[in-house]
């Protein structure tokens, strides 16, 4: 938001980006209730909603890939290579406790969870 408004005009158009986004909360869901209401048809169903989902985000990469975007500041520093980054955040990783402790948690979350969709799709048969 910084970048796209002057800062005198910055708490106004924070206001009316949280109002959009919450009438978005209310509007998306009905709007793609009614879709697949339409398109629940033999041939094309609730699949078709996730086609035309994903057709619209054209016009939103055509314009992120067209912005050509100031940045704040310039850095004087060379630019982070990828592999050197990875070395920093595992260094990091290994110097947080906190975040070894998040890391933990996720792991096993998502390795205890990966047991249900097997489950999942037996209990449906869509094995």
């Amino acid at each position: 938001m910084p970048e796209l408004v002057p800062r005198e005009e910055l708490p106004s158009a924070i206001s009316v980006s949280s109002a959009g986004f919450n009438i978005s909360r209310a509007v998306g869901p009905a709007a793609g209730g009614l879709m697949v209401a339409a398109f629940a048809t033999v041939t094309a169903g609730a699949g078709m909603v996730y086609w035309v989902n994903a057709i619209s985000f054209i016009g939103v990469v055509a314009v992120i890939y067209r912005w050509k975007r100031t940045p704040l500041f310039k850095s004087e520093l060379p630019a982070e290579r990828l592999a050197g980054s990875m070395r920093a955040a595992l260094r990091y990783v290994g110097h947080a406790p906190a975040m070894q402790a998040i890391l933990v948690r996720a792991f096993l979350q998502t390795f205890c969870v990966s047991g249900m969709w097997p489950c999942w799709q037996w209990w449906h048969g869509k094995t």
